[in-house]
């Protein structure tokens, strides 16, 4: 039976500059890895991925006191990265009779199941099957992508089996994670590092990776608080007791493991703070149904006090307070229904101008933000108002909506624009603004409208003209809008 060592075997999708498609081993990644632009993976797995590779980097190298040492800090990322990988050769091992990556052998050795119940795009068990009718059959998995869905499968599923009720750090209250982007996969590792300070303050102390001090046993408490609590102990989790049969197609899982520390005990380095209409402090989180650029200055907030609202460790770290600079951010998430039941899955690229970090380029994009809820809300009255005209007791609110919102999330760099000018002051969003959000708003709101509301017929026509006249909202400052909860 072969091991299928993670250091030396193909199992990471990366993409050259030139965007041909590859697998590595951890090994040949860090050996060169200004040679890759990116991996190339769905979006829960490139969190997972993002978390081990920084782990390794992090683990070899350590981190700079604060957030003025980065200029130095990686610059033998390669030499460090490949001797540590050799040095902890041993607990990368996927297969095998000795010790495995992210397993355990149950205790108490129950009936195997389906190994398709790593995988979330495959039907079994909660999972649908709207494209996946294979969910009663055995399907052996290649060790490739089956060290891909272990890996995630530790970070991410949510409750999964009776009398269980931990679940992987990363699916949290469906938080949102955002990592540092860069030009190859060399400054995208280095980029979503953390310094010392930021590591001791918010996040346990730096600790050791699950590899280099493993449980031997739920009793072990010291090297379970290692891997509860600590930096590096929680990048690569070990939430579920998981053993990979031998025919590939089956595996052991077991009521074994231990809870992670939730939020507010503990936060991840990729979330971010912000505060509900009650001064509640709660993670942002993610929906399907919400495009993140309507929260995207909640990430811009730089604070090391315990506010209700703070940008990720990982923006925090490397961004300068006083001159702030230029980000480039993608976010995601995998969306549950807060059980045991996988949603979605959902990304975003953002380029992230200083002004945005700064209270007047921030304060003008909330404001932005509000006025386009505002504009919803008038949406919803002015088609209410026509299908009262028209004696309809169901008109085609939901309609209207999806299509204003769709408008905007196809333009919402519109408002990015307005907010990152310097030139465009104290701007007063409403419907007499010449600013390009405001005929942004004004646009999407006819548009919606148009199609929600028709007028062919006379009556139509008196009926459209009700409802137009609640259309346009008033500029957000005058009026009251409430934050999302």
């Amino acid at each position: 039976m072969t091991t299928f060592n993670l250091i030396d075997s193909p199992w990471l999708p990366v993409r050259d500059h030139r965007g041909r498609a590859r697998l590595l081993g951890l090994s040949d990644l860090f050996s060169c890895p200004e040679a890759w632009a990116e991996v190339d993976v769905r979006p829960h797995e490139r969190i997972s991925i993002m978390r081990l590779l920084v782990c390794i980097a992090q683990a070899a190298l350590g981190a700079p006191e604060d957030t003025d040492g980065w200029d130095e800090f990686g610059s033998d990322l390669s030499e460090k990265a490949t001797a540590y990988l050799h040095q902890w050769r041993d607990g990368f091992n996927l297969l095998g009779d000795g010790p495995r990556f992210l397993q355990r052998r149950p205790v108490k050795e129950g009936e195997p199941v389906m190994i398709s119940k790593l995988v979330p795009h495959l039907a079994s068990g909660n999972n649908p099957c709207n494209n996946d009718h294979g969910g009663g059959e055995l399907r052996p998995m290649d060790p490739a992508p089956l060290a891909m869905a272990l890996l995630s499968f530790q970070n991410f599923y949510p409750l999964y089996g009776a009398g269980y009720k931990g679940r992987g750090p990363c699916v949290d209250g469906n938080m949102l994670h955002t990592l540092l982007r860069g030009s190859n996969l060399r400054e995208v590792i280095l980029a979503n590092c953390l310094d010392q300070d930021n590591i001791d303050t918010s996040l346990g102390g730096m600790g050791r990776p699950i590899w280099e001090l493993w449980p031997a046993s739920s009793s072990d408490q010291p090297a379970v608080e290692n891997a509860r609590k600590t930096y590096l102990g929680r990048l690569v989790p070990l939430h579920r007791t998981v053993w990979i049969c031998d025919n590939y197609t089956q595996m052991l899982v077991s009521k074994e493991g231990w809870e992670y520390p939730t939020f507010e005990e503990y936060l991840e380095p990729t979330a971010t703070i912000i505060s509900t209409n009650k001064g509640e402090r709660r993670l942002l989180w993610s929906t399907p149904e919400r495009a993140i650029w309507r929260d995207l200055h909640a990430l811009t907030v730089l604070t090391r006090a315990a506010e209700s609202h703070a940008a990720p460790l990982v923006i925090q770290s490397h961004q300068n307070w006083g001159e702030p600079k230029p980000l480039d951010i993608w976010t995601g998430a995998l969306v549950t229904d807060g059980k045991a039941k996988i949603l979605d899955v959902v990304e975003s690229i953002f380029h992230l101008e200083d002004r945005l970090f700064t209270d007047s380029g921030r304060g003008l994009y909330e404001k932005g933000v509000l006025y386009a809820q505002l504009g919803s809300f008038c949406l919803r009255n002015a088609v209410r108002a026509c299908g009262k005209a028209m004696m309809s007791e169901d008109p085609p609110v939901p309609t209207a909506e999806r299509h204003y919102w769709h408008q905007l999330d196809q333009q919402c760099n519109t408002l990015l624009k307005v907010a990152n000018d310097p030139a465009t002051g104290a701007l007063e969003f409403g419907p007499e603004s010449r600013d390009d959000w405001s005929r942004t708003i004004r646009d999407a709101l006819n548009a919606a409208y148009e199609e929600a509301c028709p007028r062919q017929t006379p009556r139509q026509i008196l009926a459209y003209t009700e409802g137009l006249r609640l259309l346009y909202p008033k500029p957000a400052s005058k009026n009251k809008t409430k934050r999302r909860s």
